[in-house]
């Protein structure tokens, strides 16, 4: 744990009068393929007083950090996203560095649960919202110049390799790229390709040399997620009913009045 982000968030929680729950390290660096100055992409998950929860105009769901790849969700709002299949909330719960803190061990094994075997989650909406944030990797993809190719080359192909994992899986897909990569390539070579540039991206070599790699790679990809798109175009997301929706409430007001 980065214990100087970690007492950022605490001393920012006890600013805005929240209390911290949970906080999860994601972006590069859960991915795998960090370099050493990445910065440290952080969500937070937060509570508010009881009283808070009770005025007739709702406060504010969502604490940013300027200048910084870091920010809080209230409570409500990370299992209103995970209630509603949001893959960034799932991903949060998947990543390796994520923790409880101030003594929400149990509520915090028990969202892991409503995760897992609480039937929110829904693959194929997960995977058209990744086929839909593609685009924008690709795009800057395109338009980077420099290193930042690699950046954003490894954003696009992780979320295609995503997307393609939910249409084949009922499970999350992993979090950590080559573990990804490696269940989502059948060919050998490919997956070689690609821990190529991983290898690059971390230890910060120039990206010139691996153009013609990625490009190659990159034209597969984009067939791919082609595919995909057409997969999954017709997919309507059902809300879920009221009875499944109670074991979130349920969990839910038993965080913010103290009952887990």
């Amino acid at each position: 744990m980065n214990m100087e982000i970690l007492s950022e968030v605490q001393e920012l929680c006890r600013e805005k009068g929240v209390e911290l729950l949970y906080i999860f390290f994601t972006g590069s660096r859960a991915y795998g393929y960090n370099k050493k100055d990445s910065d440290y992409d952080t969500l937070f998950v937060y509570k508010r007083p009881l009283a808070d929860y009770l005025r007739v105009h709702p406060l504010p769901d969502e604490i940013k950090v300027e200048g910084k790849d870091v920010k809080g969700w209230d409570i409500r709002k990370f299992c209103g996203v995970l209630s509603k299949s949001g893959w960034n909330a799932y991903e949060a719960l998947h990543v390796r560095e994520c923790y409880a803190l101030n003594g929400h061990d149990k509520s915090f094994t028990h969202l892991r649960w409503l995760a897992r075997h609480g039937d929110f989650y829904e693959p194929m909406k997960v995977a058209k919202t990744m086929v839909g944030c593609s685009a924008r990797d690709l795009a800057k993809y395109e338009q980077a110049e420099g290193n930042k190719k690699l950046k954003y080359f490894l954003s696009y192909a992780r979320m295609v390799m995503s997307a393609r994992y939910c249409v084949l899986h009922t499970t999350y897909p992993p979090v950590h790229f080559l573990t990804l990569a490696h269940a989502s390539l059948p060919e050998p070579e490919k997956y070689d390709m690609i821990k190529e540039l991983v290898k690059a991206r971390v230890e910060g070599k120039d990206a010139e040399p691996y153009l013609e790699t990625m490009n190659c790679l990159m034209d597969d990809f984009k067939k791919l997620c082609e595919t995909l798109r057409e997969s999954v175009k017709d997919y309507d997301y059902k809300e879920k009913d009221e009875e499944k929706m109670k074991v979130m409430d349920d969990f839910v007001f038993k965080v913010i009045t103290g009952k887990i």
